[in-house]
């Protein structure tokens, strides 16, 4: 399949399509330091080598149970995304909670929650990916867009693996925290996407949207 540049520039410029890849790159780049950090915190908990691994495990296999979760709930109800926003929220609730009950607890609560923020770490993730597959007209500008999004998201994790420090062990107070920030930041731009999509509707429906290209208005899956 051939894309013309001038596809490609006309995807690249279509600026309502881009809070989906900011929310991207802000919420996926806490993913990083879990992946890198998990086994050896579970770890320092008292665990040997194996066993750690073992535990850290858990966290990624109940993190596919999520995905699901929310991947089902956005073909049901059709709202792809309050369905990223709910997975969103339900990440930063949990990162909250570890945050604040992490030094208080024991070793199997720690560990408790160390799994279940791997479980939420991901679950927006192939939601935000369908939603924005929906609202792309043809194959080549879906081809650009994932493409754009990929990028966004990998840069993200290229950013996340500065979050976690040797000098902020073991309860990683600052790199929890940081991960609550990147993930609201994450989660402002998904309400953005929402409003920016409703408003286009909406003005689409009241006769007062105008494409400039002469096409057909859009009609945008929110």
């Amino acid at each position: 399949m051939r894309i013309p540049p001038k596809l490609v520039w006309k995807t690249i410029l279509h600026w309502k399509r881009w809070p989906h890849f900011l929310s991207s790159f802000a919420v996926f780049s806490t993913w990083s330091p879990l992946t890198t950090y998990t086994p050896t915190i579970i770890m320092n908990l008292g665990f040997n080598r194996i066993q750690a691994n073992a535990l850290a495990a858990v966290g990624a296999s109940l993190a596919l149970v999520v995905v699901f979760v929310f991947a089902y709930i956005s073909d049901k109800t059709n709202k792809r995304g309050f369905s990223v926003i709910g997975a969103q929220f339900c990440y930063l609730i949990v990162l909250v909670v570890a945050r604040t009950a992490h030094p208080h607890v024991g070793k199997w609560s720690r560990w408790g929650l160390w799994t279940a923020v791997n479980s939420f770490a991901v679950g927006y993730h192939p939601v935000n990916n369908s939603w924005v597959q929906l609202n792309c007209r043809e194959p080549g500008e879906r081809s650009i867009s994932i493409a754009m999004w990929v990028m966004l998201s990998i840069s993200g994790l290229m950013v996340g693996t500065q979050y976690y420090r040797g000098n902020d062990a073991p309860f990683y107070q600052t790199g929890l925290r940081t991960q609550i920030i990147m993930v609201s930041v994450g989660m402002a731009f998904a309400v953005l996407q929402v409003v920016l999509y409703a408003v286009h509707n909406k003005r689409v429906a009241e006769g007062k949207h105008k494409p400039r290209d002469g096409e057909a208005p859009r009609i945008y899956v929110t």
